[in-house]
């Protein structure tokens, strides 16, 4: 396990400490894109590590499959060359649902209610799971987005999971998300309000240790201590690439902005409140920068 830094290094652009690392495990909403489109600075850092022949591997908690995720980014102006590997929670909520890997996912039923939107159909409709209309006649619940606006919009849907005892399934644990610039509610505040009420819920996606089992693979023994993790969230990014010996590289311009900076810059009070914040988290990450610049 990396050691925990007591203080953060602020630096400007990734340039300045890629020669300590041989991978980069990179976050997408809110480091590369939006939700609509991909930040041109983040474009660059792709294509200057890609120059450099560092390996470049993509983790989202997005309920997409990596094949849906591939197809999305391209029609969003990301080729699928700018980068080596990508692995998603939904790629890896489709692989728990398939093998059952262990007693939690074996004892799932077949039949499930589905909290998200249609597009997310593919995480199941190829394996054998009959998807109903209502929690009463479920089996288990999935959660794989948010398309309602607030939480307590869920209140009553959740209250009949409990009621019959259902356990979750969480394809992302994000309990927010940067969209067009806005947060807004994801999959993983529903299910964080599904266990406050009292709910049995099992996340795939970071900051979870099943996750970094495939990514490590794909990295192909790559020691931890040579790849650093990118991303805007502590508590999924961060801890996750920690809790797995791995650097983090905190982007403030992401769903901690209004906490870190003013107008999307530093101010000189930012160092201070990202002290406040891995206080109030438990999570300092090694580095902090304001957005993926490869340089400023």
């Amino acid at each position: 396990m990396t050691t925990q830094p007591k203080t953060s290094q602020f630096i400007t652009g990734i340039k300045e400490v890629v020669d300590q690392y041989d991978a980069f495990v990179i976050d997408l909403w809110g480091v590369i894109h939006d939700g609509r489109n991909p930040y041109p600075h983040a474009i660059e850092t792709l294509k200057n590590l890609k120059d450099l022949k560092k390996t470049t591997l993509l983790l989202s908690n997005s309920p997409r499959r990596v094949f849906a995720s591939e197809a999305h980014l391209a029609e969003m102006g990301l080729p699928r060359d700018l980068y080596t590997h990508i692995y998603t929670s939904g790629e890896d909520t489709h692989q728990g649902l398939k093998h059952r890997p262990d007693a939690w996912h074996q004892q799932l039923g077949n039949r499930l209610y589905h909290i998200g939107p249609e597009f997310h159909h593919p995480m199941y409709t190829s394996l054998p799971y009959e998807k109903v209309s209502s929690p009463k006649d479920a089996d288990f619940l999935l959660a794989t987005g948010a398309e309602l606006s607030h939480i307590d919009d869920y209140e009553a849907l959740l209250k009949s999971g409990l009621e019959r005892d259902l356990p979750m399934l969480c394809a992302n644990p994000d309990r927010v998300v940067v969209h067009g610039g806005k947060i807004i509610l994801c999959c993983g505040g529903i299910a964080e309000r599904y266990e406050q009420l009292g709910g049995n819920v099992f996340y795939h996606g970071k900051p979870y240790p099943a996750v970094y089992q495939p990514v490590l693979t794909l990295l192909e023994g790559t020691p931890p201590s040579r790849i650093l993790a990118i991303g805007d969230s502590l508590a999924t990014d961060i801890k996750g690439a920690q809790s797995n010996g791995i650097d983090g590289a905190l982007i403030m311009a992401g769903i901690h902005h209004e906490v870190l900076l003013a107008a999307h810059k530093m101010t000189p009070e930012t160092p201070q409140h990202l002290i406040d914040l891995s206080i109030k988290t438990g999570i300092t990450p090694r580095y902090a920068l304001t957005e993926m610049v490869w340089v400023k």
